[in-house]
């Protein structure tokens, strides 16, 4: 985790302060910077560090602004984020915004370096949000207190620093990577072969940087992007490539006996685009090298810094430049050092000026390199629904889209469920901006998910457990979308189904007759129960699809309590257990009721008198109706109104002589009309003789 602390003497600072007291006036030479309430004025300090030493979008592990004070103060001082831009004419009526959040604070019981907090502001500019410092106060500026002073960028010592440790990203970077360098290497020959730096891979940016002793023609090696210029007595040549795999050394050689040489080379990862080469020559001695003033369009850039020096000399860093390396030989000299830019997009030439050890000739040369921002790609999903329950046969639809701003990326859209195999939907060359669809039907069977033919789970699944279908997307860049999830459950069998719906069929006067189908999903083998009130009427092994009718019998019917709720229940039973139930409920009204005896008496003889005896209560407005027949066997027997007698307790002679069946027997058939009565109307039971 590299660590770097910013000073004046490293990166290009500012720093002053505004005075609301006397609001047009600079304070930007002082040396201090002050903050404090209205005894007299508020005042304001306000610094800013430049962050090219560090590479943007970094993982800032730790971000310390130190300042430092030779007084104590109870007061509370505040680090607030700057929002606009200011310099060092800045003044209290052109003060610059600011967040009102605070960033860090402290009181100072004891004098000497304040460190602030302030990680999370400083990571916020690595990742692009706009750098215009900090604004230093008092916390509560309403109330009277002295001045705060702080030593400034213009003090003898004690100077303000920020000091970051930070990591870069292992994996979707978004920053031009200074990977590593070989050499200056030198050579007394009619060539020079600069090695590839260690730990170069296919990709990379190589560029190299040559001097030669001589001007005769130099031969390049195949597939280098070529700059040359000529010097008094010398060719200085910059080329750059991307490498491939099985590159070696970069080999120059000219058409002389022998000559000087000196060059080096670096590799840049990450690189997107060599955006502009600009170079100033010094054809006579300069003291101070300088490339051309910059300005670029893009964000995120680095300007990478090449000096090349006839004579043996060294070149100074300019501030927020970080130096990789700067040597001479006998055939001159060279020096590489680079600046991350951030939302910046220019740099003067003042902002790039190396002074020389030596005074000589040479070349000062500006790259500006472009990295690969990749984005990672996105992903909707617009089925399957969260939380099913997949029964066999039913499909699990998994459908989408996945955009990705990078124009050119490769896109794979990739699922899998639970933690099993990874499997891609589709892939496509994204264009910036079109969905890239997916659609892909997966279907569960035998306790498997299976796409067409191929088991998807490769185990079986759980039975009413929650199971998770993941997708996502990747760019053949490193970026990978957030992952969207679907719950699902799974049932390895359903139950039998029976057609219609659980009814209430009211009060009803007569049994009810139901006609149900049933069917089976899984076409396993079932049986049907119909029950009354829980007790079986009959069992019998079902038909897929045939129509089945459920009655109550008449003795059945008449057990039935009046007034009351009863159930008639159908349940379908399939070979593994799995049931299913229609449930129909009903109360037994009645305003007639008529039975007669199931098994008529057997007569050895014609009867010729029946006494019939009633146990009930019959209230006004009911009727009564008592019928007897001595001929029972009949295929219609005679019955005869006894109803008088009976309910007189006196017996009923018949009147019928004949039969056509072999035997004589006695039959006793009673209907009951509540008719108008309000009354229960009552029948205990009914007695009798004959002879």
């Amino acid at each position: 985790m590299p660590s770097i602390t910013l000073t004046k003497g490293n990166s290009v600072g500012i720093d002053t302060y505004v005075n609301s007291g006397l609001p047009n006036n600079n304070y930007s030479t002082n040396i201090y910077i002050y903050a404090g309430g209205p005894t007299t004025a508020i005042k304001r300090g306000l610094l800013k560090f430049d962050l090219g030493l560090i590479p943007n979008d970094a993982i800032i592990n730790s971000a310390s602004l130190s300042l430092y004070t030779e007084y104590t103060s109870t007061r509370t001082y505040a680090i607030h984020k700057v929002t606009k831009a200011w310099d060092n004419s800045t003044t209290w009526n052109t003060s610059p915004t600011f967040d009102s959040n605070v960033v860090a604070s402290k009181t100072i019981p004891t004098s000497g370096w304040q460190v602030f907090d302030v990680r999370a502001l400083v990571q916020s500019w690595v990742n692009g949000e706009a750098n215009h410092g900090f604004l230093l106060k008092d916390s509560d500026e309403s109330t009277n207190n002295p001045d705060m002073s702080f030593y400034s960028f213009d003090s003898t010592g004690s100077q303000p620093t920020l000091t970051i440790d930070y990591t870069i990203p292992t994996t979707g970077k978004k920053q031009v990577e200074v990977v590593a360098t070989s050499g200056p290497t030198a050579s007394g020959t009619s060539s020079i072969t600069i090695p590839i730096p260690t730990g170069s891979q296919a990709g990379d940016l190589l560029v190299a940087q040559v001097v030669t002793g001589e001007l005769n023609t130099i031969n390049m090696p195949s597939g280098w992007t070529i700059q040359e210029h000529s010097v008094p007595t010398r060719k200085i040549v910059m080329a750059y490539k991307f490498m491939q795999s099985g590159d070696a050394g970069a080999t120059f050689s000219n058409s002389g006996s022998g000559t000087f040489w000196i060059g080096a080379m670096v590799a840049f990862r990450n690189v997107k685009n060599v955006l502009s080469y600009d170079r100033n020559i010094y054809s006579s001695n300069a003291s101070s090298f300088t490339p051309p003033a910059k300005t670029t369009t893009a964000d995120n850039t680095l300007f990478a810094l090449f000096n090349t020096g006839y004579a043996s000399t060294s070149f100074s860093t300019p501030l927020s430049y970080s130096e990789k390396y700067d040597s001479s030989g006998t055939a001159g000299s060279t020096a590489f050092a680079y600046h991350y830019m951030y939302r910046d997009k220019d740099q003067t030439t003042s902002e790039m000026t190396s002074t020389l050890s030596t005074a000589t000739t040479g070349v000062s040369s500006l790259l500006v390199l472009e990295p690969i921002v990749n984005n990672p790609p996105t992903l909707t999903l617009s089925s399957p629904a969260d939380n099913q329950t997949l029964a066999e046969g039913n499909t699990l639809p998994v459908q989408g889209s996945a955009t990705d701003a990078d124009s050119g990326n490769v896109v794979t859209v990739k699922y899998k469920i639970n933690s099993g195999t990874t499997r891609a939907l589709t892939s496509g060359v994204s264009d910036g901006s079109s969905p890239l669809s997916f659609a892909k039907t997966l279907t569960y069977s035998n306790k498997r998910i299976w796409d067409g033919s191929t088991d998807v789970t490769g185990v079986d699944l759980a039975e009413n457990t929650n199971h998770i279908l993941t997708i996502w997307s990747e760019d053949d860049q490193g970026g990978k979308s957030a992952e969207v999830t679907r719950m699902f459950k799974v049932i390895w069998n359903r139950p039998p189904a029976i057609d219609g719906s659980d009814t209430n069929l009211g009060a009803i006067g007569t049994a009810p007759s139901i006609n149900y189908t049933v069917t089976e999903p899984e076409s396993d083998s079932f049986t049907i129960t119909e029950l009354l009130n829980g007790q079986q009427i009959r069992s019998f092994s079902g038909v897929a699809g045939q129509q089945n009718t459920a009655t109550i019998d008449q003795d059945r019917w008449l057990r039935l309590a009046l007034g009351v709720q009863h159930e008639l229940r159908i349940r379908a039973t399939d070979s593994k257990g799995q049931f299913a139930d229609r449930i129909y409920t009903f109360t037994r009204t009645e305003t007639q009721i008529q039975f007669d005896l199931k098994n008529p008496f057997l007569c050895d003889a014609k009867p010729t008198r029946v006494l019939v005896t009633l146990d009930g209560t019959f209230p006004d407005g009911s009727t009564v109706l008592v019928e007897v027949c001595n001929n029972a066997y009949d295929a219609v027997p005679a019955y005869e109104d006894a109803t008088g007698p009976s309910l007189a307790g006196r017996g009923y002679i018949f009147t019928n002589e004949t039969k056509t069946a072999a035997d004589w027997g006695i039959n006793i058939r009673i209907t009951i009309n509540k008719g108008t009565a309000t009354e229960k109307v009552i029948l205990n039971g009914f007695g009798g003789a004959f002879d």
